[in-house]
Parts: structure tokens; C-alpha cells; sequence
């Protein structure tokens, strides 16, 4: 019965229209408005890009529409003998969308990942050419999630690590 409802819980389904849920939803839940915020959109300055991330390294079904994450993409040295590299190529970049789970053709690649997701991000053109020239030529691409409310930029010595600066 209505009477027994809370002021927040959702009774007519039209006010989820362009909403995404902040959290994992169970089935029989009393879906609360709360419970959900209107879904991401490009602001002016912003493109959008997506790439496959590994499911298995790059996700874990931690990361969600409206997140912040940290880009690192690793590269082999450029010479023989250089050390490899790991580059925060974009901070804070904000997720737009999570696709669904995808397997990949593993005739392609046999070392590659089994399966990926689509992750779609909002960045200004620097940041996308980074993540276009790393999804094309880094070893591989990963995501960190970024606590809620941390706005700062790792510092310039933080953004690129080399196995040789822990020595």
C-alpha cells in the first residue's frame, strides 16, 4: 500500500527515464530515488572515445558510469636495453558508460585477453589522441579507480614508472 511507502521510493517508472543506478540492484528491492542519478553526458570540449579493457585485469566490476579513473598504458623500452615503462597517459578521466562483458576472437591474439569491456570515457582532444595512440601502441591498457572525491592529478614524477626508480 502507498501509505506505507517512503517520500524517496520510486512509484512511477517515467522518472527513470535517463537515470543509471549508483549501485547494483537486486531483484524484489525497494527501488528508492536515491538510489539513482541522471546518466553522464559529453559537457562542451568533451569527445567520446571507448575502448576494450581486459575484464579480467582492467575492471573487475569495480568501475561504474560517472567514476573517475586513472589511464596507464606500459611500452616496451624504445631501444634494446631500455627499461619498460607505465604511464598514467589521463587522470581523472570520467566514464560515460560500461558496456557488456565481450569475448574476443582469440585467433587473432592467443596471448591476449578472453574476454573485454567497453568502456566509454568524456575527454578533451589531448586526452583522446593519448588514448587512441595507447590503445594502438602500448602492451597494455589499464584502468584505477579513483576515490570519490579526489580531484588532483597525480604529480609529473608520479605519472611515469620504471621498474629501475624502486631501486
Amino acid at each position: 500500500p502507498r501509505r506505507w511507502l517512503s517520500e524517496t521510493a520510486v512509484d512511477d517508472l517515467g522518472t527513470l527515464k535517463d537515470k543509471i543506478a549508483l549501485t547494483t540492484l537486486k531483484k524484489g528491492s525497494l527501488l528508492q530515488s536515491d538510489m539513482v542519478v541522471d546518466k553522464p553526458r559529453l559537457q562542451p570540449g568533451e569527445q567520446e572515445i571507448a575502448i576494450m579493457i581486459d575484464a579480467a585485469t582492467g575492471v573487475a566490476g569495480k568501475i561504474y558510469s560517472g567514476a573517475k579513473v586513472n589511464i596507464i598504458a606500459t611500452f616496451k623500452g624504445a631501444k634494446e636495453g631500455d627499461p619498460s615503462r607505465s604511464v598514467i597517459i589521463v587522470a581523472n578521466a570520467r566514464v560515460l558508460n560500461v558496456g557488456k562483458l565481450t569475448p574476443l576472437d582469440k585467433d587473432a591474439d592467443r596471448r591476449g585477453p578472453a574476454e573485454a569491456v567497453p568502456i566509454t570515457f568524456a575527454l578533451n582532444t589531448k586526452d583522446t589522441q593519448r588514448v587512441a595512440y595507447a590503445e594502438s601502441f602500448a602492451e597494455h591498457v589499464r584502468l584505477a579507480l579513483v576515490a570519490p572525491g579526489t580531484d588532483s592529478a597525480p604529480g609529473a614524477g608520479d605519472r611515469t614508472y620504471t621498474l629501475d626508480g624502486d631501486k
